[in-house]
């Protein structure tokens, strides 16, 4: 182990730290309200539609951003935006002028 990590092993919590065992958040997430349900279950009924929106301008549109960008929003409303993977592994090599 290095002299830096073992340093650190040593410090104390701060004050406004949680006690083990309690969480910070003990009602958890709130539940959601009946009109946000009600949105969801609209959405997700407006979907097909969306998706034919999304075919007809993929086949015949030119610019039809406006109406891509509504049936986009529906169905990421409806079923949440896809996963984007983020790959934080970069190789760089930083240096500081004022360092030197």
């Amino acid at each position: 182990m290095s002299d830096n990590r073992s340093a650190t092993d040593k410090r104390k919590a701060p004050k406004t730290a949680f006690a083990k065992g309690v969480t910070g958040n003990p009602g958890g997430r709130p539940k959601r309200t009946p009109e946000e349900i009600d949105l969801v279950a609209a959405c997700r009924a407006k979907t097909p539609d969306a998706l034919n929106v999304m075919v007809e301008i993929m086949q015949n549109g030119e610019q039809e951003k406006n109406r891509l960008t509504a049936a986009q929003a529906i169905i990421e409303r409806a079923y949440g935006k896809p996963v984007q993977p983020v790959d934080a592994n970069a190789n760089v090599d930083i240096r500081f002028g004022w360092l030197d």
